[in-house]
């Protein structure tokens, strides 16, 4: 889905977020022929981004008929050719993981990087699409805050996966809404089935990025509960 010769002749349509009125007008649509999607699974040593940018273009599917789909990584950041496409692109779909920050992103490594260079080719580009943030804060730094009011767009609702990434994006006087974790979407209509007895096997996860001592203590309680445990490390 990467690159491919020749312009689409059908794009895509979207529907720009636009100021309420007293009086209720018809919404100007806006075609999008070219669509950028940030990655965040390329390059990333966490299995659970993958799984979620697995789910999230499963839901774009449909939404960009015709449109020309290129993408990039999002922990690499832009090159050379990928700066060529964001220039080209109608809109830039930052695609999940917990790529929001209240601290200054440019100055440490990060799941989205953002070089000073592809600023400009970004600037109100990025929508978000079921995106997270990483830790909960008091303030934004100054600099993030005038970065990622510059980045994202304020033309369209931006999706988040968390109550922290939407109060982030509201601060920063941007529209949001917390639709929750893309793999989550699929039960939209109809919640999965969930067994109604105790089974005697158990699935647990622990991530390397924020180790606690508390998850020995859930080891012992899951031994106590579950005779057989299964570990997916992510």
């Amino acid at each position: 889905e990467c690159e491919h010769s020749g312009a689409p002749k059908q794009g895509g349509i979207l529907i720009p977020l636009r100021s309420a009125d007293i009086k209720p007008r018809q919404t100007e649509r806006r075609v999008i022929r070219h669509v950028h999607l940030i990655d965040t699974s390329i390059a990333s040593d966490n299995v659970g981004d993958e799984i979620i940018v697995q789910e999230s273009r499963k839901h774009l599917e449909g939404l960009f008929p015709g449109a020309y789909i290129s993408s990039s990584a999002g922990h690499d950041g832009l090159g050379a050719s990928s700066r060529k496409l964001v220039a080209d692109a109608d809109i830039a779909l930052l695609l999940g993981s917990n790529a929001l920050a209240p601290h200054n992103q440019r100055k440490n490594r990060f799941v989205w990087q953002v070089n000073r260079r592809d600023i400009p080719l970004l600037a109100g580009k990025v929508v978000l699409f079921g995106v997270g943030a990483n830790r909960d804060f008091d303030r934004i730094h100054p600099r993030q805050a005038r970065l990622l009011k510059r980045l994202l767009s304020r033309d369209y609702v931006h999706s988040l996966r968390d109550g922290l990434g939407l109060k982030i994006v509201e601060t920063l006087g941007l529209r949001g809404l917390n639709t929750s974790c893309p793999t989550l979407w699929r039960y939209a209509d109809q919640g999965p089935k969930v067994p109604q007895g105790k089974s005697d096997t158990v699935i647990f996860t622990l991530t390397a990025h924020k180790a606690d001592p508390a998850d020995a203590a859930m080891l012992d309680i899951l031994r106590a509960q579950y005779d057989r445990l299964l570990f997916w490390p992510q």
